[in-house]
């Protein structure tokens, strides 16, 4: 369960500066309210942003950043590149079922920008609750005042021009100095000293499985596997290998991944038995594909080093193993469930239910132990993180 931080509510007592906006009237205007404050943002400032939604770009689907800019969005961007630290927290559960992953390409367009530029700018999408982030809020200190922004708005076109929506910017250090613990408690690589001192143990440096779906309901070619990059740096798996065949002359299945695949830091990677089962289930096609259903996806070499050329690596549903090994053959990291074993690891019981998949939470870490690593889960989300 998501422990609540706050049970109690906070009061400040003082006199403080805020202003309302509301969309369409003024949410938009830069004589003062929330894009004033963030364009005022220079060296040594903070912003923290944790949304629902904050969208690459507005416009329709087809258009670009450059033609039809987010313009918070680009605010943010803009006082990175005068120095500000910037980070944002973007949901990864609501819009995990759909085909755009908007927020996802929100991050990889910030974080391409953060690199090229050498900006001190984040962007990662999250699911700190387990349920999503519903939260509209925009924080900032600029020089040494704390303002709070937070209400409705979204950072979408249709929040700031269309809905009726409303949110309040306050000027208060001690309003900011609240919900900043709060940002920094969601952040993902934050660690909060009394979960180090009850059992924490460190994330591992290595690609971990990080979900496994071995029944779905219907085809079985909705199957897959999911690797997690959980260190913070990019880690090159070509021509490491994905499989359930435990020794090498076993009937079972290994495939190899080509050169150059790359697993970005906090990125996944899914495997799914076909493309075309798969995008039929969860509406957008995975990184690979076992059998050639889809040419827009590649397809995994079979490993002729490994199992039996014959066989085709799908899950059985009473029990198997997933083996992830880099390219000498040594055993980087394992599962196993139902009737399956692995040497060092213990085995995970049969999920209750078609469509539960088997998650890893937290998803760094990596203990071998299947009751402390993952959990049965009743919404599967490839491609996203817990």
């Amino acid at each position: 369960t998501y422990t609540v931080r706050f049970p109690e509510p906070t009061t400040f007592l003082g006199d403080y500066s805020f202003e309302v906006i509301q969309s369409p009237e003024n949410s938009l205007r830069d004589v003062d309210g929330l894009l004033h404050i963030l364009d005022s943002a220079g060296l040594g400032d903070t912003i923290l942003v944790e949304q629902l939604d904050e969208r690459p770009h507005w416009g329709s689907s087809a258009t670009t950043p450059e033609l039809d800019p987010n313009l918070r969005l680009q605010s943010f961007i803009g006082a990175a590149r005068r120095g500000t630290t910037v980070r944002l927290l973007l949901d990864s559960y609501f819009g995990s079922s759909t085909e755009e992953h908007l927020n996802d390409q929100t991050c990889e367009q910030v974080n391409a920008i953060a690199f090229t530029e050498n900006l001190d700018l984040r962007c990662l999408s999250a699911n700190p609750t387990g349920l999503g982030i519903h939260n509209k809020m925009i924080l900032a200190n600029i020089k040494g005042q704390g303002y709070i922004f937070i209400g409705s708005i979204n950072g979408t076109e249709l929040s700031h021009k269309g809905n009726r929506e409303v949110a309040i910017l306050i000027q208060s250090n001690e309003a900011f100095d609240y919900l900043a613990s709060l940002f920094e408690g969601d952040w993902p690589e934050t660690i909060l000293l009394p979960v180090v001192f009850n059992g924490f143990s460190h994330p591992a440096n290595h690609i971990l499985i990080s979900e496994v779906l071995y029944d779905p309901s219907g085809l079985d070619e909705a199957e897959f596997i999911e690797l997690v990059n959980p260190t913070p740096r990019p880690i090159n798996i070509g021509y490491f290998t994905i499989g359930d065949a435990l020794k090498k002359n076993d009937f079972e299945d290994v495939r190899k991944f080509p050169l150059g695949t790359i697993i970005q830091p906090r990125e996944t990677l899914v495997i799914a038995l076909t493309a075309a089962g798969f995008n039929s289930n969860f509406g957008f096609n995975p990184d690979f594909e076992v059998l050639d259903s889809d040419p827009l996806v590649p397809n995994l070499a079979d490993d002729p080093n490994w199992g039996d050329p014959a066989a085709i690596l799908q899950l059985a549903n009473l029990g198997d193993e997933v083996l992830f090994r880099d390219p000498a053959g040594n055993l980087v990291d394992a599962i196993a469930y139902g009737e399956g074993f692995v040497p060092g690891h213990t085995t995970c019981p049969l999920v209750i239910s078609t469509d539960y998949s088997l998650q890893r939470y937290p998803f760094w870490q990596d203990t071998d132990q299947c009751e402390y690593d993952f959990r049965e889960w009743p919404l599967p989300g490839p491609g996203s993180l817990p």
